[in-house]
């Protein structure tokens, strides 16, 4: 929710928000026969959730600072948006690692580019959330309170 009606959150200024909803991090595949997958990590709240499994695990959004890729083929995150993970590499389990949930600031990709199995592919991590301070005191976010869609329930006090 912002001030402007800007259609992406990368491009508005940050004393322009109010309230940002953190993403999840996506799935990776974590057997051969695409059997078993991992969670990403969780969205909102001060900081996203970091990626579960793998060989080189990113970490989730903050209230200051994107979160770390998990390997430099992986795009980084930034304000409004995650990271990617890379598509079409030699190494076939990179099509399984998760890419970084959008936010406040965005959670790190997950990335294949090392291994051999796709048991090291990582899942992505998760973005932060955000309340603007001028907006609620004492108010807060939490991490991973729903599957799905997300949603959000503002109650005006006062």
């Amino acid at each position: 929710i912002a001030v402007t009606q800007s259609a992406l959150l990368k491009n508005t200024t940050a004393s322009n928000v109010y309230i940002v909803a953190g993403g999840g991090g996506g799935s990776s595949e974590a057997s051969y026969d695409h059997s078993t997958w991992r969670s990403g990590g969780t969205g909102g709240g001060s900081s996203g959730g970091n990626g579960a499994g793998g060989s080189y695990i990113p970490t989730g959004g903050t209230q200051n600072n994107i979160g770390a890729r998990g390997d430099s083929d992986c795009t980084n995150a930034g304000f409004g948006y995650g990271g990617s993970s890379p598509y079409g590499s030699t190494t076939e389990s990179t099509y399984a690692a998760g890419g970084g949930g959008a936010g406040w600031y965005g959670g790190g990709a997950a990335s294949h580019s090392s291994g051999g199995t796709y048991s090291t592919a990582s899942s992505g991590a998760g973005g932060s959330g955000r309340l603007s301070g001028y907006l609620a005191s004492g108010a807060t976010t939490t991490n991973g309170q729903q599957t799905g869609n997300g949603y959000a329930s503002i109650d005006l006090v006062g």
